[in-house]
This record gives C-alpha cells, structure tokens and sequence, in this order.
C-alpha cells in the first residue's frame, strides 16, 4: 500500500481507498482492502514446532498451507486469547500470502488521499510496522505495512 502517494486516474483526479478496518484489544488498524483474500471465522491450526512466538500455526486455504500470525505478539503485547468474534484475516502481498488473527473487523471505509497522515515515531517497535494513521471520529487507526509484516519468503535467483 502506498498510504502517502496518492494514485490518480486517468482523468488526473486522485482516486478514493479502501481499508478493512479491524479491532486488536482497545486499538484500531486498517488494511488496504486490495491486499485482503479473505476474512475468515477463527478454526484451529496446526501448530508448527519451534516457531517464533506470533506465529499461531497454518491452516490449509483450498490447498494451499497459509501461515496464521498472532497480531498481538507481533506488535509486542503478549499472545491474546481467541473469542467468539475472533478472525483470521487472510492477505496477499508480492505474491506472498499469510493470515493474521484480530479480535474482529470493525468496517471497511472509503477515504480520501488527503485523510492518511504520515505515522508518529513513538519509538516503539511498532513504529517500523506502519504506513500511516487515519483519524476518524475520535479513533486513530494505525494502517499496517503489509511488506514489513509478513515473513521474507526466498526468492529465485536470476541467472
């Protein structure tokens, strides 16, 4: 997602975007909808040995094996427990897939080029995990970098 440069058609008038917005704990995050596959109720995933501490597992998604990440142990909070509204959010990015786990999706908002704002450094680690903030209504949403979140996956090679 490209939050601060804003794309344009070909009439030259800035296009409008649009964000799933999600719930983790007390605070707001939004996702570009263009990036998510699918938003999915919490089933069980098959837990993989030695893994990091956000990663809750995989989950097989109409044959292919997708990574579940636990968003709270990613941003630093300790692993949440998964309630009735809980929600794997399954995203696409660079050709790399992987689910995230939310307390619940709250909306999906259109918004202006002019609305995202360039994230505060609060020097914390989730500084480098966002692209920008919204403010609506009286929440501030902080917009996920999908490229600094999901795992580096090898690429091939050029000969």
């Amino acid at each position: 997602m490209q939050a601060l440069n804003s794309p344009t058609n070909r009439g030259g008038t800035q296009l409008i975007q649009q964000l799933v917005l999600f719930v983790l704990g007390t605070r707001k995050f939004g996702v570009d909808v263009s990036l998510v596959r699918e938003i999915r109720g919490w089933q069980p995933v098959t837990e993989v040995p030695s893994s990091a501490p956000n990663i809750l597992g995989v989950i097989n998604l109409r044959g292919s094996i997708v990574g579940v990440y636990d968003l709270h142990a990613r941003l630093g909070a300790s692993r949440h427990s998964i309630g009735q509204s809980s929600v794997v959010i399954v995203i696409e990015h660079d050709g790399r897939s992987a689910g995230f786990l939310a307390d619940a999706v709250s909306d999906i908002v259109s918004i202006g080029p002019d609305e995202l704002k360039a994230p505060s450094e609060t020097g914390s680690n989730i500084d480098t995990l966002l692209s920008a903030m919204l403010i609506r209504g009286p929440d501030i949403v902080s917009v996920l970098d999908l490229a600094s979140l999901l795992p580096a996956v090898d690429q091939p090679q050029a000969a």
